[in-house]
């Protein structure tokens, strides 16, 4: 690996065919997927991750769980839905951009009195997004 990002830092192109995919999403800026000879995606790496909704999905983490922080968030005009994470007081936060940015939505829940200590663009890992561009098992 050390000398993968060596040669990257050098603006080598290397195309590296692997399924540990853990290591590759620091590495690479681009990636193919291809599945049972179909190309499934062809992009920036940051395109994959970030291509898990319609609309900009951001994390927000509350100081502590909030009863009735859906509601309150989702009286603001452009947001589109609300998710509640799993095993945290996190949600995710999608937002229509024509009407909302990333600014309003922190604004919004700020003003709603609740206090943020995390905020950041929602990504699915690699692994996740080669699950759902591929078929399961093997033909």
């Amino acid at each position: 690996m050390d000398v993968l990002r060596a040669l990257r830092s050098m603006g080598k192109t290397i195309i590296i065919s692997s399924h540990i995919l853990s290591e590759l999403a620091e590495l690479c800026d681009s990636v193919t997927i291809i599945d049972r000879g179909t190309i499934r995606y062809c992009g920036t790496m940051q395109g994959l991750l970030d291509h898990q909704a319609d609309y900009p999905t951001y994390r927000l983490t509350p100081s502590e769980p909030l009863n009735g922080l859906k509601e309150k968030l989702g009286e603001t005009t452009g947001i589109m839905s609300i998710e509640e994470v799993e095993g945290s007081a996190d949600v995710r936060v999608a937002f229509d951009p024509e009407q909302l940015d990333s600014n309003g939505v922190l604004r919004a829940a700020m003003d709603a009195g609740i206090t943020v200590t995390g905020f950041s663009r929602a990504q699915r890992h690699l692994n996740q997004a080669f699950m759902d561009l591929t078929e399961k098992g093997v033909r």
